[in-house]
Order: structure tokens, then sequence, then C-alpha cells
């Protein structure tokens, strides 16, 4: 049994579908299209107004390689 090669990702930006878009890119420069799966994703406000509102996400995106 082999070990998975892995890959974390931490990005941030306006909203998580942007990011997610990001990651994906970033895992298909990393692995080749299509030769990954998304393993883990976590998804937290970075910037709040003082009225409530999320001007910035943090998302942290873990992938690994199809083997």
């Amino acid at each position: 049994m082999s070990v998975a090669e892995a890959e974390t990702v931490v990005l941030r930006g306006l909203s998580p579908r942007e990011l997610r878009e990001r990651a994906r890119c970033r895992f298909d420069e990393r692995f080749g299209e299509g030769s990954w799966r998304l393993c883990g994703e976590q998804t937290c406000p970075c910037l709040v107004s003082l009225g409530g509102r999320v001007r910035l996400y943090e998302c942290r995106f873990d992938a690994v390689a199809n083997d």
C-alpha cells in the first residue's frame, strides 16, 4: 500500500464559490487535470463588518492524488 500524495491550500477571498474554483485550478496544476479528489473543505469568515456582514472568507482545501 502506497502513501497518497496530499496537498493543502489555504485561500482568502470574497466568496467561498470563488475560492473553490481557485483551489481547483491549483490542484489541477499540482496533480494534473482530473487526477485528484477533494477530501476536505473548511470555510470561515475572516473579516466581518460592524454590521455583521462577512467581507472576506478564508477557506482551507485538502486534496489527494488519485491512485
